[in-house]
Formats: structure tokens, sequence, C-alpha cells
């Protein structure tokens, strides 16, 4: 259920990647992360990169799906990183 609310609580996937999480992330910290521990933000973001290598179809949906999931670990990830630092 944890796992759910974080992940309802993440920024739309379009302000995040190489030059969106710095400006995002930061916020979505500040506003919900604080919520959430560590261990919870790298379960979700293993969870994501799971769920990313099952879906290898081919369609377009499936392409979008898999970038979508890998953003937002990506994302945790990065939000990880400004924890340690």
């Amino acid at each position: 259920m944890d796992e759910l609310k974080l992940l309802s609580s993440l920024p739309h996937h379009s302000k995040m990647g190489k030059f969106e999480n710095p400006k995002s992330a930061p916020v979505w910290e500040a506003q919900h992360g604080f919520n959430y521990g560590t261990e919870l933000l790298l379960a979700a973001a293993d969870s994501l990169e799971a769920a990313a290598r099952r879906n290898d179809g081919v369609e377009w949906g499936d392409v979008r799906s898999r970038h979508i999931d890998n953003s937002r670990a990506i994302f945790l990830r990065f939000v990880v990183g400004l924890r340690a630092s």
C-alpha cells in the first residue's frame, strides 16, 4: 500500500529525466518524499525496473510503459542520491 501511495505521488513522467530531475526531485522530496523511507524508494525503483524488464513487447504502449517505468525508477534513485548528499 505504501508503494502505491508513493507511486501515485510522483510527478508526471514529463517532469522526469536528465534535465528535469534536478528541478523536480527537490520539490517532490519537500512535498511528498519525506513521508517515505529510503528503503521504500529503493524497493519501488527495483519494482519499476523489474516491471520494465517484464514488459518486453514491441507495441507502442509497451515501449511507452517501459520508458515511464524506467523514468520513475531513475527519478527515485535520484531522490535517494539527494538524500545521501
